[in-house]
């Protein structure tokens, strides 16, 4: 019984310690709450464009960084099945701008990820208000 008790105890230290998550500077805070703002305003400028015959709104983010220059590409017609070009190609019409898919984890997918259908993938969010997917700029 005291085994229990103490492997008990012990689990519910970790999870305590877990829950309660790394501590933000309040640096850190001002430069997430920032970050924060520039999306959320650049949601309420975003543009809607067609490609294929699909509705797709973009978010276009300007950090004040050259290099760091991005928009949130996110597909508001149905179907949802969506692929990397046509993400890209929204993004170049909304901006003038080249793009790339900022493709993250899904680099590791086997095969070509231009015919893999994103779509049901899980989109950045901000707030609660959907972004859609990142595709890098170059403008």
């Amino acid at each position: 019984m005291f085994k229990q008790f103490m492997a008990s105890s012990l689990l519910l230290a970790v999870l305590a310690a877990c829950a309660s998550g790394p501590t933000l500077t309040p640096e850190e805070k001002a430069r997430r709450d920032a970050r924060k703002a520039l999306h959320l305003a650049a949601l309420d400028a975003a543009r809607e464009v067609q490609v294929g015959g699909k509705t797709f709104r973009v978010a276009k983010v300007e950090t004040g960084d050259r290099d760091d220059t991005y928009a949130f590409v996110d597909l508001i017609s149905t179907p949802r099945v969506l692929y990397v070009p046509e993400l890209e190609q929204a993004a170049r019409l909304a901006t003038g701008c080249d793009a790339e898919f900022a493709a993250g984890v899904l680099a590791f997918i086997r095969g070509d990820l231009n015919t893999v259908d994103i779509g049901k993938m899980t989109a950045f969010e901000v707030a609660g208000r959907r972004m859609g997917h990142r595709v890098d700029l170059s403008c």
